[in-house]
């Protein structure tokens, strides 16, 4: 017999799995990628969304080397230098 919270956990495990289906698995990963790293660094992610169309290689080797060469990530207003930004 399934109780009801067995139930509830298998309903819920049913609508993650239909959240997860909706989205192309490689592209909601890589989102989650730069989600971990962007708050990491302490960056605003509403003021910087479009940092989510970019690849998280990319976004992590061009934070690295602003890093490196002790170029600031972000600026004082809160907007990532548009290095990130270049192709």
């Amino acid at each position: 017999m399934i109780s009801s919270i067995d139930k509830e956990k298998i309903i819920a495990l049913k609508l993650i799995d239909n959240v997860l289906s909706f989205y192309p698995t490689k592209f909601y990963q890589n989102k989650l990628m730069i989600l971990e790293l962007v708050t990491s660094l302490g960056i605003d992610i509403k003021k910087n969304k479009l940092l989510f169309t970019k690849y998280y290689g990319e976004v992590y080797a061009k934070i690295r080397y602003l890093m490196e060469t002790n170029t600031p990530i972000i600026s004082e207003d809160g907007v990532v230098n548009s290095f990130l930004y270049i192709s």
